[in-house]
């Protein structure tokens, strides 16, 4: 089975990537260090050509605004992004760091965008 780790350029992407090869997987790595949208759609698609599962530890929320803010400012829509080419790409589970009993304390700060990225992952039909 085809595992794409999606890498934001800080040691937790590596460490899963490392982590799902020992356990015998395949691996693959999106490394998007700038957001999911510095690349090529192409790029992107083929990244994800094969796989059945993605793994997003990457781009954690502001915990001051809970968004995930880009360096002019802009909020960044990764999940969404990559909700969206890992549909058409047929991935069939997307796994994405979060917080445990996030549901219960969603109205703050960082909170409140981890609950939205798992809304928003749910409601994509992905498992």
């Amino acid at each position: 089975m085809k595992v794409v780790v999606v890498d934001d350029g800080g040691l937790m992407g590596v460490e899963t990537a490392l982590g799902v090869r020992d356990h015998g997987q395949e691996v693959g790595m999106v490394q998007a260090p700038r957001g999911l949208d510095s690349l090529t759609p192409k790029e992107f698609a083929d990244a994800l050509n094969g796989c059945a599962v993605v793994i997003d530890p990457a781009h954690p929320p502001s915990q001051a605004t809970g968004t995930v803010p880009t360096r002019d400012g802009r909020v960044r829509d990764d999940t969404g992004h990559l909700l969206r080419t890992a549909i058409a790409a047929g991935v069939r589970q997307h796994v994405c760091l979060s917080a445990v009993g996030v549901g219960r304390v969603r109205a703050e700060g960082a909170f409140r965008a981890v609950y939205a990225r798992e809304a928003m992952i749910e409601r994509s039909g992905i498992s």
